[in-house]
């Protein structure tokens, strides 16, 4: 997401996986397809991307990706919501 606050979100979202001994890898504004893309063939374990295309431009959102690339499930986002 290419919004002044995505910053904030992607340092927030570094700081608090890095706190719990997660390994980060930011590769800064890219497609969401490309998120999915990235996350498998480094075989990440997860993928997150900061995005906002469809929200009100004072909001952002965070998607997050299995590392085969799929999106994770409607009830996964739902308990991290």
């Amino acid at each position: 997401d290419s919004r002044r606050s995505a910053g904030m979100v992607e340092s927030a979202l570094a700081a608090g996986l890095l706190a719990m001994r997660v390994d980060v890898q930011l590769l800064g504004p890219l497609p969401t397809p490309a998120c999915a893309i990235v996350t498998r063939s480094l075989k990440a374990d997860l993928g997150v991307m900061v995005t906002a295309s469809h929200n009100p431009y004072t909001d952002n959102g965070v998607k997050f990706f299995w590392g085969d690339g799929h999106k994770i499930s409607n009830e996964d986002e739902a308990a991290i919501e």
